[in-house]
């Protein structure tokens, strides 16, 4: 099925107090990350006072056709909190845990519900390593506290949220559960609004994941860089 692109301007919406100073203690964040921590390949990050505009404005006219949003290669879980503050059922996956658990700690402190994946967003045929691995799901939860869930990794579908007793001090249970089985109708592109920050090389690859694996009318946002977007809708 062939995208169809969306027109938005979001130039002149204003993208909000507590996005602004959730933003500028991020990128804090982040500098601090990379000042203090071994380099991590293709670790970018998007524009994010551009993207909190964004999903405003996606918000605000109605283009996703419900809440759900997932961030795919989130990193620092920026735009993930950011879509959270907006009232969506925000989740955001990343292979890389060192950055989870900066997106963790990020969401708990500003009292975000949002929902963390350990693992990559590529189905198992475009990745060298083998996704039967076990990978973990981190809800952080506004009131505080985490809710874990450790399971079976496979093609990308992940499981939902489960409630646990206890948790690891970094904030994802590494232990596999016996038994835990993938959910089938839940993939990183089950999602009403997806975002992406594609490299070069990925634009037309997520964009075609987008057109065989997402449900129809869910919309896909990826940022290009400087203050370039492209919205797409299934």
């Amino acid at each position: 099925m062939d995208l169809q692109d969306v027109y938005l301007d979001w130039h002149p919406i204003d993208e909000g107090e507590l996005a602004t100073e959730l933003i500028v203690d991020a990128q804090e964040r982040i500098s601090s990350f990379r000042a203090n921590s071994p380099r991590i390949s293709g670790f970018e990050t998007s524009n994010f006072h551009a993207a909190a505009r964004v999903l405003q404005g996606v918000k605000e006219q109605n283009l996703a056709p419900g809440i759900r949003f997932c961030e795919l290669g989130c990193g620092f879980g920026v735009v993930t909190c950011l879509a959270s503050m907006l009232g969506y059922e925000a989740y955001g996956i990343e292979i890389e845990q060192s950055l989870l658990e900066g997106g963790i700690s990020l969401a708990s402190d500003y009292n975000l519900g949002c929902h963390f994946v350990l693992g990559s967003y590529r189905p198992v045929n475009h990745i060298n390593q083998a996704m039967n691995a076990k990978k973990s799901l981190a809800s952080v939860h506004p009131k505080g506290g985490r809710r874990l869930r450790s399971t079976a990794y496979k093609e990308s579908r992940l499981p939902a949220p489960k409630r646990r007793k206890a948790a690891s001090r970094d904030g994802i249970d590494h232990k596999n559960e016996k038994g835990a089985e993938p959910t089938p109708d839940f993939s990183p592109f089950d999602f009403d609004l997806v975002y992406a920050y594609p490299w070069p090389a990925e634009i037309k690859f997520l964009e075609q994941q987008f057109s065989l694996r997402a449900k129809p009318d869910s919309l896909y946002v990826a940022y290009l860089g400087g203050g370039k977007f492209r919205l797409q809708r299934k």
